[in-house]
């Protein structure tokens, strides 16, 4: 379990792709959003490909549910925003919130959006 091994002053990691972790330092942490578009293209490895493609489904997911919570009521709703976390540092039925309502409202734009899903088609 990673509390077996906490380091104190230090980030809990959770890795897509190989469920691994680890406890890092403030300065090696780069915040997601500024740097995925940098870090995607670093290497053509399949556990990173795979770590890529498994974070573009969560990101995915937590969009398609900040957009459509509001539409359903609280209970419905409720259980959708909850993601189970599957790695080996973390204890078995773990889960996290899933959503950040005020992150999803402030930082989509659907006019990039649907540029970037033209520029694919």
């Amino acid at each position: 379990m990673a509390l077996e091994h906490e380091n104190k002053d230090h980030f809990l990691v959770a890795y897509f792709g190989d469920k691994t972790f680890a406890w890092c330092d403030e300065s090696r942490l780069k915040p997601f959003q500024i740097y995925f578009s940098h870090m995607e293209k670093q290497s053509s490895l399949d556990d990173f490909a795979t770590a890529v493609n498994d974070v573009l489904g969560e990101v995915a997911r937590r969009i398609e549910l900040g957009m459509m919570c509001h539409s359903f009521t609280n209970n419905t709703c409720a259980d959708m925003k909850h993601q189970k976390v599957e790695n080996a540092g973390i204890r078995e039925e773990t889960c996290s919130p899933a959503i950040d309502s005020s992150l999803i409202a402030s930082s989509f734009q659907p006019e990039r959006f649907l540029e970037y899903i033209s520029a694919l088609a």
